[in-house]
């Protein structure tokens, strides 16, 4: 393990840790029922997951694992760019635009997107400067 860019995986941390701390905070301001708080919670979760499996496929450990996220790259790829993004964009349209759309529904977006976001980064970051 090279301890030239710790700065950098230390900072990545704190950011990590900041921004966990304001979704955090986000769930329990924008929610009133245990139920409503344990679904953004699991969106949440959701992005975290998601975010993790992206940010290790960008950032290999080796050429065996390259070659091996190549492959489950492209099948995830044609995946969603078939199947779920039409149903994605069904859903989309209904739940944020539709007639029925409702507001808590951009805030599990952006739940999700943000930790999507933070997740991947982080382990990017941890992949690809500590080599771990």
């Amino acid at each position: 393990m090279s301890t030239e860019h710790l700065p950098t995986v230390v900072s990545s941390t704190i950011v990590a840790i900041v921004i966990l701390v304001m979704l955090r905070w986000i769930v329990r301001s924008s929610t009133e029922t245990n139920s409503d708080r344990a679904s953004n919670y699991l969106v949440i979760l959701l992005g975290i997951v998601v975010g993790w499996v992206l940010g290790a496929l960008v950032a290999p450990f080796n050429t065996d694992e390259a070659m091996v996220f190549k492959g489950l790259g492209q099948a995830i790829t044609l995946f969603f760019s078939g199947y779920v993004l039409s149903k994605l964009d069904r859903f989309t349209e209904e739940k944020l635009f539709g007639v029925n759309a409702k507001p808590d529904a951009w805030i599990k977006m952006g739940l999700f997107l943000v930790s999507m976001l933070l997740s991947a980064v982080y382990v990017y970051s941890i992949r690809y400067y500590l080599n771990v």
